[in-house]
């Protein structure tokens, strides 16, 4: 039989007991795995945040390039109609050459025989 104080010694001792090393350790390691726990959830949430904005641009990038490529599309196709108004503006205009050169042929060679003729006389 103890005395009270021996006995509340004895359990204070008990209570208060140095941890073992392993026991330390353990909750050391406990504690570095619930912080990089908590690391890695704010890494998680913050790469989640990125994706979520990069998808963002990523869906405003193709629909500029969409954009882009309709853009481009209109203009190949003024092109393509100036082009040929250009090719039938030369074409009418070689044909108009054409033509008048024949006419100024014509021309010349009736003024030629006509002065001939009146030269001779």
């Amino acid at each position: 039989n103890f005395p009270c104080t021996d006995y509340l010694f004895l359990l204070f001792m008990l209570c208060w007991r140095p941890r073992e090393p392993a026991e330390r350790e353990y909750e050391r390691q406990y504690k570095e795995i619930v912080t990089q726990a908590e690391d890695d959830r704010r890494q998680v949430a913050e790469l989640s945040s990125l994706v979520d904005q990069l998808t963002i641009k990523i869906k405003t990038y193709k629909r500029q390039i969409d954009e882009a490529e309709d853009v481009a599309n209109l203009t190949m196709n003024k092109y393509r109609k100036a082009q040929t108004l250009i090719e039938e503006a030369e074409h009418r205009a070689d044909n108009a050459e054409k033509n008048l050169a024949a006419v100024r042929r014509t021309r010349s060679m009736s003024v030629t025989r006509e002065v001939t003729k009146v030269i001779k006389i």
